[in-house]
This record gives C-alpha cells, structure tokens and sequence, in this order.
C-alpha cells in the first residue's frame, strides 16, 4: 500500500521524528516486568466504549456493520413514548470489537441536533483502532474501496495506519505494529516527559513570556 498523498508530510520524515530524540537512550533489562506491573494494577482494564454523534443511525449501521464488519449490539431508545421530533429523544447505538468493547453513536431529535456533520481533521478527534497485521489493513482497505469510500494508508515507520472518515465525519484510524513498534514503544516511555517538556516550552511557555 502507497501513503497517501495528502498525508505524505507525516511520513516522509517519520524515522527521524520518532527516533530523533532517542540517542543514547538504553532500555533497562526489566522494563517490560515494570509495565506489566504496571498495567496491572491499573483499575480501568479496557475501553469500554466511544461515543460521538451521528446524523442518522442507520447510515451509520450500514457504514459499520455492513462495510467494516462491526457487528450492531444495543440500540437504546431512550423515550419509547414518541412525540413530535421537536421533542428530545435520542437512540444510542453500539457497535462491538473483539474486545467486547465498543464505538457507540447518538442519534438525536429536538434542541440535542447541535452540530453539523463535516469532516475534520485526524488533530482534532479521531479514534485509532489496533489490527494484528498488515494483513488487516488491506482488509479493511479492499472493503472500503469496494464500497467506493475514500481512505488513505500512511507508513509512519513505527507504525501502520489506514484512515477513513466515517458519515458522520469521524475520523477512524486502524493502526498496525510492525516489528519495530515494541523497541520505539519502550523509548518512547522512557523520554516521554522530557519531550512533553520541550513541547511546552516552545508551543506555550514561550508565548506566556512574550
């Protein structure tokens, strides 16, 4: 699969965005007991679901079941008792992972119609989804193109991504590790609050001191 044009900036130096900062950087022999602990102990185990918008819930079923394979699981109606459509009502519908988790959607009536429905951008909300393989990716992408949806596959070195807005313009990223994910993973952890320091220093302490 070839990265999309649109996205090429984000590849064309991924290796050495990743990696630049990670000079020296060892990873200690028990850092992965560390993190399972870790994760362990953590109180929250999964996503238990994601919920955005939607603009009708059956245009919404037919992208996600129908196209990518997501099986529907819960409709909740929440006032069965219909009135007019000026009146606040909505039907939240789920849609199950192999996890047992869920990307869940609100379709409203009445004063709960808040927004509209255009695509964003992958910087302001989208949601990354894990697949095993590369394998995967071109499942999904074959099953998109079928369907004549657009998509776009970015090779960010340590990662693998296909990105495809949904109909009601969230964006969906299902991402792949290849084999140099779990040493970058590592790294990465072990600066991460270094590099979150030099971020803010840049994009928001020097602007506070201007």
């Amino acid at each position: 699969m070839k990265t999309s044009g649109d996205l090429s900036f984000a590849a064309e130096n991924a290796h050495n965005k990743v990696y630049g900062g990670f000079e020296g950087v060892e990873i200690p022999k028990d850092l992965d007991r560390k993190i399972a602990e870790r994760r362990s102990q953590n109180h929250t185990k999964r996503l238990h679901h994601h919920a955005f918008r939607c603009r009708n819930a059956e245009e919404t079923r037919h992208f996600y079941e129908d196209i990518l394979g997501f099986p529907l699981v819960q409709a909740v109606i929440q006032n069965r008792d219909f009135g007019s459509l000026n009146e606040n009502n909505f039907c939240h519908i789920f849609f199950e992972l192999a996890d047992g988790s869920a990307l869940a959607f609100f379709d409203c009536t009445g004063s709960l119609v808040t927004r509209d429905y255009e695509p964003g951008t992958g910087f302001d909300h989208h949601v990354a989804l894990y697949v095993a393989s590369d394998d995967d990716l071109d499942y999904y992408k074959k099953r998109l193109d079928a369907a004549n949806i657009p998509n776009h596959y970015v090779d960010y070195i340590v990662y693998h991504s296909l990105y495809v807005n949904d109909p009601n313009g969230l964006n969906i990223e299902f991402c792949a590790n290849p084999p140099i994910t779990a040493d970058y993973e590592l790294k990465a952890e072990i600066v991460a609050h270094r590099d979150l320091k030099t971020w803010m220093d840049f994009a928001h302490n020097q602007r506070n001191s201007s």
